[in-house]
């Protein structure tokens, strides 16, 4: 089924066809490149770091 089709039968199987392709894309480069490999890395490092790390504010850690 193609894009121009979910929309028509107004379900969703088109942006799930459509995320399946993008993680495809990502899943290779993270494989095949290591320099992307490296920078997503980081980023959901730091993604992750920012969500599991709460604000201390005027709190100091010793």
């Amino acid at each position: 089924m193609s894009r121009h089709a979910s929309k028509t039968c107004g379900c969703e199987f088109g942006s799930v066809v459509d995320r399946h392709e993008s993680n495809a894309t990502l899943f290779s480069a993270y494989f095949d490149k290591p320099e992307f490999r490296e920078n997503m890395v980081g980023w959901l490092t730091e993604v992750l770091y920012k969500e599991l790390r709460p604000e201390q504010q005027g709190v100091f850690r010793r």
